[in-house]
């Protein structure tokens, strides 16, 4: 139990260092009173904890503390990726201040913290509300739901041209250690047909053949009835459109892991139209429309957008970069594959975890 006495102790051999607090039994007391905490214990006390307050507006990092054996391991990161998901609910921005050679303020950066003042040594930070746009994919690779996991709010990008032989409808499960592309069939598109216009074209045939394919694929996974009734349940349901199926495919993976999803909209409900201003304008113009100022984007958008353009735009870009950790599935471990092997190998649980496997840059 966090008590005055543990956060003294703790803090005490710290004090000076990185922060410097004049009575620590009269911080303590008040950040435990007017305060939340997360921790993680062992079993001769803490390990790791973040006290922190939450008011109207935002919530603010007042310490974050890991024990010396412990340091390195993660804990800290586990428990600032969760206080951002109580912030995430919340719809608030998180803010902490600390010292500017503060070795931690790496770690703060890769959580997606931004700096945002210095005053005579010390640094302020945030977490701002971020906004991501993407296309709808149908049942997407993790790096995907790591961008979803990365924003606030995340604008499924549906008013823009279907690419055929794109990765909208299409995506590789694995059939005897390979990669194996499926292909969602959708009614005969023009070059210029919107993702919102485009309709699927699945019939009984197809989805004999589809379950066949899984069957086959994942005849040995410890997930495969669940999985495979997740998968069979979205592209049995008629759509109006192959956006709204592969919408639907991202809402159902995040039901299944029982895992809250960002404030999401289609850019098709905000209309917001395409202006003359160079990559990432609409984008800046979608972010603000949402009063936001922070937007977020995959790594591969390096070669398209600058922050420099951005920050003209009264916009703060970053970039989400993603870590695929080997799973077991029977073969050589293949990454970039659709989520469906992940759901097929792994546990609810162990799907959520490979959620938070990304940082920002």
């Amino acid at each position: 139990m966090m008590d005055v006495p543990t956060v003294i102790s703790t803090l005490a051999p710290l004090n000076g260092v990185y922060f410097s607090i004049d009575d620590l039994e009269l911080y303590a007391t008040k950040v435990l009173d007017q305060g939340r905490h997360l921790s993680v214990w062992g079993p001769d006390g803490p390990r790791s904890y973040v006290l922190y307050y939450e008011n109207e507006r935002e919530f603010f990092v007042s310490m974050v503390w890991t024990h010396p054996s412990d340091r390195g391991q993660g804990l800290a990161t586990d428990l600032l990726r969760e206080l951002a998901r109580i912030a995430k609910r919340a719809r608030k921005p998180i803010r902490l201040s600390t010292r500017e050679d503060n070795p931690a303020t790496s770690l703060y950066r890769g959580l997606g913290f931004l700096d945002r003042s210095r005053t005579d040594g010390q640094l302020t930070m945030q977490r701002p509300l971020r906004v991501a746009v993407m296309q709808p994919y149908a049942f997407p690779y993790l790096g995907y739901f790591h961008l979803i996991e990365a924003s606030d709010t995340f604008v499924f990008y549906d008013d823009v041209n279907y690419i055929p032989r794109g990765w909208i409808n299409r995506n590789n499960v694995v059939s005897d250690g390979v990669p194996h592309r499926f292909t969602i069939p959708v009614s005969k598109a023009s070059q210029n047909s919107l993702i919102r216009d485009v309709r699927p074209a699945i019939d009984e045939q197809w989805l004999r053949k589809f379950s066949s394919t899984l069957e086959h694929s994942y005849r040995k996974a410890s997930y495969r009835r669940e999985a495979t009734d997740l998968v069979m349940s979205v592209v049995s349901t008629p759509h109006d459109s192959i956006g709204a199926l592969a919408i639907s495919s991202i809402v159902r993976v995040y039901e299944y892991l029982n895992l809250p999803m960002p404030t999401t909209v289609t850019s098709s409900e905000l209309g917001i139209p395409s202006g003359d201003g160079g990559p990432g304008q609409r984008l800046c113009d979608i972010t603000h429309s949402l009063e936001r100022d922070a937007y977020v984007n995959a790594a591969g958008g390096r070669v398209l957008y600058d922050k420099a353009d951005f920050a003209r735009l009264g916009v703060d870009l970053s970039f989400v970069e993603s870590r695929f950790t080997p799973y077991s599935n029977g073969s050589d471990f293949l990454p970039g594959m659709s989520i469906i092997d992940m759901l097929m190998h792994c546990s609810p649980a162990q799907v959520a975890d490979q959620f938070a496997t990304f940082h920002f840059d």
